[in-house]
């Protein structure tokens, strides 16, 4: 969908999201992401809704400010995701199997509705297992002869349980409850390629050269990374004397634990003593892929992140109009979030990550935040044409806050206003204008991205606060568009341009930026960059639909959006250390984006249908995705992403009475290798030493740089059978 951005944050936990031209990275630890995530109608983390993305009923995209009508304020928009409810009447289930090349991948989902009392109370068990190769990047070996360091290779497993009941003891009241496990192991070697060939002022170096097409890592170790994630949702619906009132809750918990390469430069498999090596820790060593001394274990990163989160919503409706006019909503809202972080560098194989290794300074935590909230909206409709709405959220919450002399993070309460107003009126039955304008409020607190240093007692980070302190955030949105149908409504065509202005937009680097602590001294440990700055994003809408007629139809969907900094604030960016002071001592750079994705972005489908027999129906389906060129982040001076497009065909078979279907399918067709994205520089080595406590004993640069691009060219075949209520 055009203006919805959905990328991996590079951070093996969880994706980022981005409607509109903001941008959000979860690697910052801030409570409130841009856009909010619903699952059964409930408020949760993005790490639970990714992970659910199976037997659903429905999905949503609201864009824009959201808040007074129920849920968490977001100043982009919000998914809501429906899994399938179970039917009281009906048995019925389904089977799937999916079967990739190119990653080795086989998933399997399935489905089974039991009506225990008819009318009265059902059951569904669903489940996905999903086995593959993961990102399928080879390890380049770093001794002769060795086909790779590490010959287990990539791969990513998941296994996710479903079980949802369904009670309706009367006909005006309704219980709705679903407990999920998802267990996800994922072991990954990361892209590299040669920096020379991005930026060719840089040198090429002794070791091999490698380019974006090779899909191969230069990196000491893999990437691994385990999830156990468990997500209870509840759902009560009263109706009664024409109105509703609901109850909507979810208790979630998520363990991660993720070992880190740190040795990206592949230095201390080459160098058996990097005290003796000689070599300056700003210069690029004599080392790296191609030499064949050096330890057999990577230097990693362990860290495990423990979380729960809860939260809980009563709304009170309308179902009859009020005088014949008037419906109304109203509820309040509390949500809850305990996370405590735990790291621990060290050279231990990969494998330790299931053990507790740990020191009392490797912690941040217990952070805590909590959030309460009242709302209200009224709709009026004065005429069968006209429709007016307006609505407000009153928001106290408590953030954490700068860490005091123990490590613990302190709480800074913060309360806000934010309000909703909309207008439509349908000229004629397949014409409709609407304004829309609204506020959005996220809260602030601690930049967890940011290194903290040292967290032991009576000593506290001591770097620029502005970059750890972030403050809350406020935004007013504007909106005008039209939708129409248009020759027998076979052609339908939306059109819409929204403005909007932040205060304290919380805006992060894309990459990492370099600082100087409170005593001068540098610090090339690298750290993520968020500061508040003022912003605005315009941007401009549309959808084009044509049914042919019922055997074929093509559209497309597109949009321009246009984020940027204003105001002349300069945002935290890559800079050299010698160019920093006592009086700048982070890293900035003049202006830049709200998001790092490309501004015009466009899709075009068609869609064939054939009847073969009574009771067989072929069908092509085929997409072609357009994503233009990212803007420049300051931070990156070579990060600018090309303009390409991916293009997918389906073909199948299908017996709508019967309940099957088969198909077979290509993604990327082209088998496009654009270059998606770079880590700004070349990748360093640190040597062993406590995360808090930056500079690390030793830094060492390397001739690559982290990249990713386009999932290669896979060919596919689904087969899915389905049988009663299915």
């Amino acid at each position: 969908m055009p203006g919805l951005d959905i990328r991996n944050s590079g951070n093996a936990e969880v994706e980022n999201i981005n409607i509109r031209g903001t941008n959000f990275d979860v690697d910052t630890g801030l409570t409130a992401p841009t856009v909010q995530l619903y699952l059964n109608d409930a408020n949760v983390i993005p790490n639970i809704f990714f992970q659910s993305m199976y037997d659903l009923g429905q999905i949503e995209v609201l864009k824009g400010p959201q808040g007074t009508l129920r849920g968490r304020s977001s100043p982009s928009g919000s998914i809501t995701a429906t899994t399938k409810a179970p039917d009281l009447y009906k048995w019925g289930g389904y089977a799937q199997f999916t079967g990739e090349t190119n990653v080795h991948g086989l998933r399997e989902d399935y489905a089974l509705n039991a009506p225990v009392i008819p009318g009265v109370l059902a059951i569904r068990l669903a489940g996905e297992v999903d086995d593959n190769e993961g990102n399928n990047i080879r390890s380049i070996s770093s001794v002769p002869g060795q086909p790779s360091l590490y010959p287990q290779g990539n791969y990513n497993r998941i296994w996710s349980n479903r079980i949802s009941a369904r009670f309706q003891p009367i006909d005006s009241l309704e219980f709705n409850v679903m407990y999920q496990r998802t267990v996800n192991h994922n072991q990954a070697n990361l892209q590299t390629e040669s920096t020379c060939l991005i930026d060719p002022s840089q040198p090429c170096g002794p070791g091999p050269l490698v380019a974006v097409g090779d899909r191969d890592s230069t990196v000491n170790g893999q990437r691994e990374t385990s999830i156990e994630a468990d997500v209870f949702t509840g759902k009560i619906d009263w109706h009664v004397l024409g109105q509703k009132l609901s109850y909507v809750g979810a208790y979630t918990h998520g363990l991660l634990r993720d070992a880190e390469p740190q040795d990206g430069a592949d230095f201390f498999n080459n160098a058996p003593s990097v005290a003796a090596s000689g070599v300056n820790p700003a210069s690029p060593p004599a080392y790296g892929v191609g030499s064949s001394n050096g330890l057999a274990n990577p230097y990693n990163k362990l860290s495990i992140s423990d979380g729960y989160n809860q939260s809980h919503e009563i709304r009170l409706a309308s179902e009859d109009r009020i005088l014949g006019i008037f419906d109304y909503v109203i509820g309040g809202m509390m949500v809850y979030a305990n996370t405590v972080n735990r790291y621990s560098p060290q050279i231990a194989p990969l494998t330790t990550i299931y053990a507790n290794i740990y020191t009392p300074a490797d912690f941040i935590g217990p952070s805590t935040y909590d959030e309460w909230s009242y709302f209200g909206n009224i709709t009026a409709h004065p005429t069968d044409k006209l429709e007016l709405s307006g609505g407000a959220r009153h928001l106290i919450d408590k953030d954490p806050g700068a860490p005091d002399a123990l490590g613990k993070p302190t709480v800074v309460r913060t309360t806000a206003w934010v309000w909703s107003a909309s207008g439509s009126y349908h000229f004629t039955p397949a014409f409709m204008a609407y304004v829309n304008a609204g506020s959005a409020y996220r809260p602030g607190g601690l930049n967890l991205g940011f290194e903290f240093t040292p967290f032991s007692v009576g000593s506290i980070y001591n770097g620029p606060s502005q970059f750890y302190q972030i403050q809350p955030e406020k935004s007013t949105s504007y909106e005008i568009g039209f939708k129409s149908q248009l020759l027998d409504r076979k052609l339908t065509f939306n059109l819409d341009y929204f403005h909007q202005d932040f205060h304290n937009f919380q805006y992060t680097s894309a990459g990492y930026v370099e600082y100087l602590d409170a005593a001068g001294s540098p610090v090339p440990l690298i750290s993520l960059g968020t500061e508040n700055v003022p912003a605005k994003v315009d941007g401009v809408e549309g959808t084009l639909n044509y049914a042919y007629s019922r055997a074929f139809s093509i559209g497309s969907t597109f949009s321009y959006v246009d984020g940027r900094v204003t105001g002349g604030a300069r945002v935290p960016c890559s800079q050299p250390i010698s160019t920093l002071s006592a009086a700048n001592p982070v890293g900035t750079c003049a202006g830049g984006p709200t998001s790092f994705s490309p501004k015009f972005e466009a899709t075009v489908h068609a869609d064939y249908n054939h009847r073969i027999t009574d009771s067989i129906t072929g069908f092509v389906h085929t997409q072609f995705a357009f994503h233009g060129a990212t803007p420049l982040d300051p931070s990156l001076p070579y990060d600018k992403q090309p303009a390409y497009g991916i293009l997918n065909l389906y073909v199948g078979v299908r017996s709508p009475h019967a309940g099957w279907e088969a198909k077979v399918f290509v993604e990327n067709l082209t088998n496009n290798q654009t270059r998606l994205a770079t880590y700004g520089g070349n990748i360093n080595a640190n040597t062993p030493g406590s995360p808090f406590t930056p500079p690390p004993a030793s830094q060492y640069s390397s001739y690559y740089t982290y990249i990713t691009m386009p999932t290669p060219r896979v060919f596919g075949l689904e087969l899915r059978y389905a049988f009663g209520s299915q």
